[in-house]
């Protein structure tokens, strides 16, 4: 699979910059067109101070109303972005990264890390900088080194055989 420029919008958090900026702006938007601002209330500095204050607690509740709404919104369509990506990423995937400043890269991830994250092998300094940890929106899984382009294509290992539970020696 190759990257298109929707792979790229989400690797680089644009939903969630646009979210936590757009939502709060609407709220400002809609309180202050509901109160009718005028130019008279402009003129005085204290109607000026009041007006500041109003806006800032609007924002404030705009930031809190995206960050509630955002678990329910973002959150779910975020998840499924990471699986169209490839996710469940484990130990010893070849992935590509999206996300800049190794954007283009292709590397192992060699640690599963908190959230559905993980840890890419880009080298002793990018590991002791935790430089290396990558969210499932951020890298997209390479299928290239096994000769195909869809996961629905890839050989299906075996599963490994269980231990019996039976006892021999008896």
């Amino acid at each position: 699979m190759r990257a298109s420029r929707l792979h790229y919008f989400y690797a680089e958090n644009w939903p969630l910059k646009l979210w936590f900026v757009a939502l709060p702006l609407l709220f400002v938007g809609i309180s202050v067109h509901e109160g009718s601002i005028s130019h008279a209330v402009l003129e005085d500095w204290r109607s000026l101070l009041w007006l500041t204050g109003y806006v800032v607690v609007w924002l404030l509740l705009g930031l809190f109303s995206a960050l509630l709404l955002g678990w329910f919104v973002l959150g779910p369509h975020l998840f499924s972005r990471g699986i169209k990506n490839g996710a469940p990423f484990r130990s010893g995937d070849l992935v590509e990264i999206l996300s800049k400043p190794y954007r283009g890269r292709v590397a192992r991830v060699y640690s599963e890390w908190q959230s559905g994250s993980v840890r890419v092998d880009l080298g002793a300094d990018a590991k002791a900088g935790f430089d290396d940890i990558f969210s499932t929106t951020a890298i997209l899984r390479v299928l290239e080194e096994l000769g195909v382009d869809d996961a629905a294509e890839l050989p299906v290992a075996p599963e490994p055989a269980q231990p019996s539970s039976v006892d021999p020696g008896k």
